[in-house]
C-alpha cells in the first residue's frame, strides 16, 4: 500500500515537473533601459499571458510600444522578478 503511494506521489511530482516546463509567458525589454518593463503602481515585473495581451497593453502603454516582447519558462520568468523587482511580478 505504501509502495503505491509513493507511485502516485512520483507521477505527481513528475506531472507538475512537466506542466511548469509547457508554461510560457511573455516579458519585455526597453529599448530605452536594456530592462525589462515594470507596472508603474507597485513595480512589478510586467508578465503577460500571451503576445495578444501584451499587444492589448502596448496600445495604452508608451514604454511597452518602445520594448521587445519575447517568451519565457515560468522558471525563466521568476528568475527575472528575482533579479529585477524583487520576486514581484504581475500577469496580465
Amino acid at each position: 500500500m505504501v509502495q503505491e503511494t509513493d507511485n502516485l506521489a512520483d507521477k505527481f511530482t513528475y506531472d507538475l515537473t512537466e506542466l511548469n516546463d509547457s508554461l510560457s509567458f511573455i516579458v519585455s525589454l526597453s529599448k530605452v533601459t536594456g530592462r525589462h518593463i515594470k507596472f508603474k503602481q507597485n513595480g512589478a515585473l510586467a508578465v503577460f499571458r500571451n503576445m495578444r495581451s501584451f499587444r492589448t497593453y502596448a496600445l495604452m502603454s508608451q514604454v511597452a510600444k518602445d520594448s521587445n516582447p519575447y517568451e519565457v519558462s515560468l522558471e525563466q520568468m521568476k528568475e527575472i522578478a528575482n533579479k529585477e523587482s524583487e520576486g514581484f511580478y504581475e500577469i496580465l
